[in-house]
């Protein structure tokens, strides 16, 4: 069932008892720890970070998409520490028609661009970026990113790439527990669903 606003959290090992409360939510369990939620708990292999639960769910629920989708970690506020009033504040936007189709929910909003993460300079994002998109793009193009890869997002902007998008998405973060591909593509969020690529 369609519902105006779902919540995914990408769990490993995290207490989420604090998701108890929110209406709908469903979520992964990445880890073989016991999770007890009055929520849907969907084992999934521990792979590929957030963005790997992320673009899971988008795949496998793309035709029947929410409204809007919270994407969260299995305990979002070191990085979205005003969590509950955000939720709130988003349920009322939709109820008057005004939420926006991408939002960070993360307290920090950081500027980067390809060439250079200037939070992590290991970072190889120019490859990951070909990867993720299909394309190379000349150096530089700055962008801004949220920390910690929490956000909201339409049903309109979810399904305006392609299933094969996340398809492929999956299979770049799919490898390995840790991938270095995980931080990149946290990076790349907005981009992905605003088409500012």
């Amino acid at each position: 069932m369609v519902v105006p606003l779902c919540v995914v959290i990408a769990r490993y090992k995290e207490d989420v008892s604090w998701a108890d409360g929110i209406v709908d939510a469903v979520i992964y369990h990445k880890s073989d720890t016991s999770c007890v939620s009055p929520h849907p708990v969907v084992p999934l292999a521990n792979v590929g970070r957030e963005g790997h639960t992320y673009a899971y769910h988008i795949l496998t629920h793309y035709d029947v998409l929410d409204d809007y989708t919270v994407f969260l970690q299995g305990y979002p506020f070191d990085h979205s520490p005003r969590l509950e009033q955000q939720l709130h504040e988003i349920r009322d936007r939709i109820a008057q028609g005004t939420q926006e189709d991408f939002q960070y929910l993360s307290s920090r909003v950081l500027f980067s661009n390809l060439s250079r993460c200037p939070y992590d300079v290991t970072l190889e994002m120019g490859s990951v970026y070909e990867r993720v998109f299909g394309r190379t793009r000349k150096e530089g193009h700055p962008f801004v990113f949220g920390a910690g890869a929490q956000f909201v997002v339409s049903r309109a902007a979810l399904q305006s790439r392609p299933r094969s998008f996340y398809q492929n998405l999956c299979e770049v973060l799919g490898g390995e527990v840790n991938p270095v591909e995980g931080f990149s593509v946290e990076r790349f969020w907005q981009m992905i669903f605003t088409h500012s690529e």
